[in-house]
């Protein structure tokens, strides 16, 4: 698995993480294009009774890509299987995940990129057909001790209820591979300094602090550059609110404790990133500014036997 995917330790466990899920897709602040793509998919759905389209979602960490998936179940009324793409790798974990599925509920597997190209192709032969993984050998032998004597005769074992495949990836998975065509639908979901603004917002109202919008606007600025996880932060600034107990989220109090604190949040990996990005463009920056100068001397004109500058400080 993606070492990236390993949690960092939130300060304080002050809020969960469905305090990120808005309540309707109408409130999906954080992405109105995709939020009236996904309203109207809804709508689809509900007026042909018909399933959700297979659906994979791509973007970094944070994305908000479960607070869709949740949304997008809370609209339909229906439930929500999770599962991780590193259970994909034992055929049984995914029979039993399928088995718990609901008829018309949703399936969502987060971290589609760590699947291999054998477990996409056994995923499109589900999605196809609906029938249970194909075990060999010793697994399959395995598999049938444990099932109980009635299942092993049963009929109503062989294939499974209809539900949707909604994944989750931080890498683009191309679509045009014969053992990804099965997903329906694909979509992009950034996570920009705007989008964290909105999550900030909506998780201090939920703990009950105040947060001006000049502090919102600083932490959400360089939140996603570092790597932070949202729901950390915020816990780290919660947290630092109720301890002075005024109850306030400030960016501009005791710099050396933000830090302190905020420390043990940030990506090492995106801490490079952002170091690297700052001094290509302030090379940019130096290599346009000397461009500019010498064009502009260049430009300037020159007296016999003197220098440009000579010339314009002539009178």
């Amino acid at each position: 698995m993606d070492e990236s995917r390993t949690a960092r330790p939130n300060v304080a466990a002050t809020l969960d993480h469905r305090h990120l899920v808005p309540p309707t897709l109408r409130h999906l602040c954080e992405h109105p294009g995709l939020a009236s793509i996904l309203d109207a998919e809804v709508t689809t759905c509900l007026a042909r009774r018909a399933r959700f389209p297979h659906t994979l979602l791509v973007g970094p960490a944070d994305s908000s890509k479960r607070a869709i998936i949740a949304t997008v179940a809370a609209e339909l009324d229906v439930p929500v299987t999770w599962t991780d793409a590193a259970a994909m790798s034992d055929c049984r974990e995914l029979d039993r995940t399928l088995r718990r599925a609901a008829p018309g509920s949703i399936v969502a597997i987060t971290g589609a990129d760590d699947l291999d190209a054998d477990a996409w192709t056994e995923l499109a032969r589900i999605a196809a057909t609906r029938e249970p993984p194909r075990l060999r050998g010793y697994m399959a032998l395995m598999h049938e001790m444990e099932l109980e004597p009635w299942q092993r005769t049963s009929m109503e074992r062989g294939r499974y209820p209809e539900f949707t495949f909604m994944l989750t990836s931080r890498r683009h998975v191309a679509t045009t591979a014969p053992s990804v065509r099965w997903v329906e639908r694909q979509w992009f979901v950034p996570r920009s300094k705007e989008t964290e603004s909105v999550r900030l917002r909506r998780l201090f109202r939920a703990a009950a602090v105040e947060a001006g919008d000049d502090a919102v606007e600083t932490f959400a600025q360089f939140a996603p550059d570092l790597g932070m996880r949202t729901l950390g932060l915020a816990n780290a600034l919660v947290s630092m609110a109720r301890a002075h107990g005024d109850g306030s989220v400030d960016a501009a109090g005791d710099s050396e404790h933000l830090e302190r604190t905020l420390a043990p949040l940030i990506d090492p990996r995106a801490a490079i990133r952002l170091r690297r990005r700052l001094a290509r463009e302030a090379k940019r920056a130096a290599a346009a500014t000397a461009t500019s100068a010498s064009g502009t001397q260049a430009a300037m004109p020159s007296a016999p036997g003197g220098t440009p500058t000579d010339a314009a400080a002539a009178p």
